[in-house]
């Protein structure tokens, strides 16, 4: 009963892939969510507030600010697209994981093959 027990491996190994993918999806969906959110409500206002009026006066404290919003919005974008190479790499693993399932699926194929070649010539006996 080598044969089926090896398939039954085969068969639970993909039920693990499937629920790593499974995990990873809801992860990088979760991730996009957080993204728009922090691009839509934060980065995008931030970037595009002029403290200054319209440089009509640059005193010092508006310097300051002015200065302040820059940091931030460089910080945040690095940080935006920290997160978007994270979801690149889910992309990959997701993606890794179908691979792993596709020769799961051959190798159960070949012994299955092999399983029925077996009782094939038993038969014949």
């Amino acid at each position: 009963m080598g044969i089926h027990s090896d398939i039954s491996r085969l068969h639970q190994k993909i039920r693990e892939c499937e629920e790593g993918i499974a995990e990873l999806e809801d992860a990088r969906d979760f991730l996009n969510q957080k993204y728009r959110i922090i691009q839509d409500d934060a980065y995008e206002p931030a970037k595009n507030f002029d403290i200054t009026c319209g440089e009509q006066f640059r005193g010092k404290l508006e310097e300051k600010v002015e200065d302040a919003r820059y940091d931030i919005t460089i910080k945040t974008e690095n940080c935006q697209n920290d997160t978007l190479e994270f979801i690149a790499q889910i992309d990959v693993t997701i993606e890794k994981f179908r691979e792993m399932i596709c020769e799961y699926e051959r190798e159960i194929e070949q012994l299955e093959e092999e399983l029925r070649a077996r009782e094939a010539s038993q038969s014949r006996e």
